[in-house]
């Protein structure tokens, strides 16, 4: 286990990912390391949908060994916890504990669903600076919605944490798999840059059925929030970040969330055949 990594909410949108390993969780409102159970949890779980494959019904968790199901309904405790203290520190306005819960959030995966669903029952309205506490998470993480199975809800709690958009209607653009287009799935990441689709599109074509950039003309009602990205990190912020801190940064993606039942006609603009090769480095979009 790696030192224990708190980084202070910037003023800069630096994306900024920790490849120290340690686990977070709440004891006497301070952030403490505790070992990681989920490397050996999640064995258990990759073994139950292989399970359910064969066996036609899902491992309950009574079927797990007795030690595991501690660990896992301890870990299960933790993230009630720690969404719990998120929504707390939200409906407080306290931006500052708010984005240490909030990122990274890997420690505690299945968090994010049972804080956004809180979220959306209880608070109607933040305050700014836990708006741009949220997009600094948005923007680092890039993966945010892939914690969430219910797009209803991620629209609902995108209205609340972000500024919402007040402009005209768009033409907007998404490069995602073809797949979603068969399932009319669309993810809530949308950009007004053709250029940034098409990119996005590049990288997606080692998925099944290859890739599409996606059109449509967003009503302002479709679209929640314009997110406002950083300007790059210059090399004297680099010189004073940790040694073992990664820096990848995105600028140019011109992003928009957009609520996807709010859409008019959505149409295929490009379609790139699948490519055969290694699994896509890119980053999931949602």
């Amino acid at each position: 286990m790696g030192p224990e990594r708190r980084l202070s909410c910037p003023v800069r949108h630096l994306n900024i990912h920790v490849s120290a390993c340690s686990r977070a969780t709440l004891a006497s409102g301070a952030l403490v390391s505790l070992p990681s159970l989920h490397a050996e949890t999640n064995v258990l779980r990759r073994r139950a949908f292989e399970r359910l494959k064969y066996v036609g019904h899902a491992v309950k968790l009574s079927e797990y060994p007795e030690d595991i199901q501690r660990r896992i309904r301890a870990e299960r405790r933790s993230e009630r916890l720690h969404a719990k203290a998120l929504v707390e520190a939200c409906r407080r306005g306290d931006a500052e504990r708010f984005y240490h819960l909030a990122y990274p959030y890997d420690e505690y995966p299945n968090f994010w669903p049972r804080a956004l669903h809180a979220i959306v029952r209880e608070i109607s309205e933040v305050k700014p600076d836990i708006q741009d506490a949220f997009l600094k998470v948005w923007v680092q993480t890039k993966m945010l919605g892939l914690r969430v199975d219910n797009n209803r809800t991620l629209c609902r709690a995108l209205r609340v944490l972000t500024p919402g958009y007040k402009g005209e209607a768009l033409r907007l653009f998404r490069g995602t798999g073809a797949g979603e287009r068969r399932r009319a799935a669309y993810g809530v990441s949308w950009t007004s840059d053709l250029s940034a689709a098409e990119g996005f599109a590049e990288s997606y074509r080692d998925w099944s059925g290859g890739s599409i950039v996606l059109e449509t003309v967003a009503p302002p009602e479709a679209i929640i929030s314009a997110v406002e990205y950083p300007p790059p990190i210059t090399e004297a912020e680099k010189a004073e970040l940790p040694p073992n801190v990664k820096v990848v940064e995105y600028h140019e993606e011109r992003e928009y969330l957009v609520e996807r039942r709010l859409l008019g006609p959505v149409k295929v603009l490009r379609r790139y055949p699948q490519l055969e090769r290694p699994p896509s480095q890119a980053t999931p979009r949602l």
